[in-house]
C-alpha cells in the first residue's frame, strides 16, 4: 500500500507545482519557519526509500509489477 500512495503523492506534488519526493538537492534545503509557505523548500531531504528498504526485510512488495491491485467498489 505504501508503495502505491508513494506514486499517488508523487503525481499530486507534480500537479500541485511542488518538486518531486526523489528530488535530493542541498540547494532547497533552508531551515526555519519559511518551508511551510513554500512546496520547495524543505528543512531535511526527504528520503522515501525506506519503502524499498522494508520491502528487502521481506515487510511488503516494493516493484510495482509484482503488486496485485483489487479494486472493491461499496
Amino acid at each position: 500500500m505504501d508503495r502505491l500512495l508513494l506514486d499517488i503523492i508523487d503525481g499530486k506534488r507534480k500537479q500541485e507545482g511542488a518538486m518531486s519526493v526523489w528530488h535530493h538537492s542541498m540547494s532547497h534545503i533552508q531551515p526555519g519557519p519559511l518551508y511551510a509557505d513554500d512546496p520547495n523548500v524543505d528543512r531535511f531531504l526527504r528520503e522515501p526509500g525506506h519503502i524499498e528498504y522494508a520491502s528487502k526485510l521481506g515487510l511488503g512488495v516494493y516493484d510495482i509489477h509484482k503488486i496485485k491491485v483489487k479494486r472493491i467498489e461499496i
